[in-house]
Formats: C-alpha cells, structure tokens, sequence
C-alpha cells in the first residue's frame, strides 16, 4: 500500500506539471520513476542479466529509422538520437559487465530499453507528418566544423566532462553513419556543457534569469526551455539550486542555434525528390503538414512518454501486490 500510495502522488505531480505546460518535464519524471518502477518489481529476485541485455538488444534492432521531411526532420533527429543512445548505452554495458555489481548493471539496461521505447514514438511521431524529403547530406560540414569545435573545447579544458564527452562520442559514431543531423546536436551538447563545466559564472541566478527571458524557435530548443523554465521556477522558490536551471537554459539556447543553422543548410540544399506521403488516408485539409515548432504536437509526444511510464509503474506494483 505505502509503494502504492507513493507512485499514485508521483504520477500526480507529474500530471499537474502537463496541466502547467511542462510536458517534457512530466515525461522525464515519468521515465526516471518508471525505471525505479522496474527496481521495485525485481525486488530480491535474481536478476537475469543475459536476457536483459538480449531484449534491450532485440529492441535497438527492431527500431525502424523514420525518413526524414522538411516537416519532421528534428522528430526524426530525436528518434535517431536516442536509439545511439541506447546502442552505446548497452555497448558499454555488455563491456563493463564484469566490473559492475548486478543492479548498476541492470539500471544502465533500463535506460537503454526506455531510451529504444521513446526512440519509436518519436519515429513514429515523424512518420505522421508529411512533407518534402529532407537531404541530410547537405549537413556533412556543418557536423564536421561542429564537431572540431566541440573537441578543440574539451581539449582545452582542464577538466574534462565526462558526459560531455560522452556524446561528443556519440557525436563522431553519428557522423560516421551519415546521421549528420544527431552529430550537430550532440557536438552541440557537448560544447555546450564543457563551457559551463570550465566557466565560473558569478550569479547563476541572473544568468539564468537572463536565458529565461525570450523565446526558443526550434522543437527541441522549446522543449528543453520548457523544462529550463521549470527547474528555473523551482529554484526562485529554494527546492533545487539554480545550476541546472541555467544548464538546460543555456542548453536551450545553443540547441536553438544548431537548429537554425541545420534549416538554414536543409534549406540552401533543397532536395527535388517527390513528397513523401503520410501513411493514413488524408484530407485536403490533413495534406498541410504541421511545422517541427507546433506545440501541441509537443504535448502530444510527453503524454505519450509519461501514459507509457505510469503504465509501466502500475504493472509493477500490482505485480508485487499479486506476489504477496
């Protein structure tokens, strides 16, 4: 009843921070607490390790990469994104197995699994937005002049950030793949947080209530303001410290950037191959594809997240109240 009780108010708050318009906040709660979820379910129990890594395995493997359009081009920069996540993820895993204890083991799986469930619904999200065909070839300097700029900073740096460096990693796996797009955005993030790890900002305070003014134009420059925003508000009340505040601010920001000069180049190289079309009967009034910024379709996606996270969250406590 007590774990019942404490998942019920969680999934409340998240659904009051939706009701606020901070979806991907909910949603990344909801991913966070639907991992503690699968904690809780496993218990005492032994934990099977190799099936573990052959279902997330057998997940990553399944995932269909959306084409990219004009119209769902950062839907499907998001999507790709997070399968490399969840490819390196479990990479590291299976090699550092042995150095691990069971359960470290065992969470790292559960971020790679969640990360291949959120990779198909925003695959599946581009799939539904029609549009002309995006070249992502168009993209290769960029990514190449991105990526020597995010490494010249971590080589400057006097101490290195591992998450940082983390993605850049990714970064250059990205790129050697062609998915120039995901190597932008994660050179992006890379940069990004290496300088705010080597800065010393005086007053993160001001900064980030400097970065909290304005607006951001891009999908996922909205999306991570939104939550920028939240953590902001959090932190003027005294619950967090303004540091990731002014992180995912500046993150925001940057991020807003990238996807301006990613247009900007999709734009100049314009692909003339045909419309792709949506997959569903359409209307005249559907054919008018909805643009990457609408914030509905935002909604949309992190109540998608946080339905599948309280799904997952009350299968494992009525699994455990059937146990008993």
């Amino acid at each position: 009843a007590g774990l019942r009780d404490y998942f019920s108010k969680e999934i409340e708050k998240y659904y009051s921070l939706l009701s606020l318009g901070y979806p991907f906040t909910a949603a990344n709660a909801a991913f966070l607490l639907s991992i503690d979820a699968e904690y809780v379910k496993i218990g005492d129990s032994k934990v099977d390790l190799d099936g573990s890594m052959q279902d997330v395995q057998k997940c990553v493997s399944s995932l269909s990469v959306p084409s990219k359009t004009a119209g769902n081009f950062h839907w499907a920069t998001g999507s790709d994104l997070r399968r490399i996540w969840a490819q390196k993820k479990l990479n590291e895993t299976v090699e550092n197995r042995a150095d691990r204890g069971g359960y470290t083991t065992l969470r790292d799986l559960l971020f790679a699994y969640s990360w291949c469930g959120i990779s198909r619904q925003l695959a599946a999200q581009a799939d539904g937005i029609a549009g002309e065909k995006a070249n992502e070839s168009a993209l290769s300097e960029l990514a190449a002049q991105k990526l020597a700029e995010a490494e010249e900073t971590m080589n400057a740096a006097t101490k290195p950030d591992y998450d940082a460096l983390w993605h850049l990693g990714n970064g250059y796996d990205a790129n050697k793949s062609g998915e120039y797009a995901a190597a932008i955005y994660e050179a992006t993030y890379a940069e990004t947080m290496q300088k705010i790890a080597s800065e010393n900002v005086e007053n993160l305070t001001e900064a980030a209530e400097k970065l909290s003014q304005g607006a951001r134009n891009s999908l996922w420059g909205k999306i991570y303001y939104g939550q920028g925003l939240y953590l902001y508000s959090e932190a003027k009340e005294g619950k967090f410290t303004p540091t990731d505040a002014y992180r995912i601010l500046k993150y925001s920001s940057e991020l807003d950037k990238a996807a301006a000069e990613i247009d900007k180049e999709l734009l100049k190289k314009k692909s003339e191959t045909a419309t792709v079309p949506r997959q569903s009967a359409t209307s005249a009034k559907q054919e008018k594809a909805p643009t990457p910024q609408d914030p509905p379709l935002s909604v949309v996606l992190a109540a998608s997240v946080l339905i599948l996270g309280i799904a997952i969250i009350y299968r494992v406590v009525k699994g455990r109240r059937n146990a008993k």
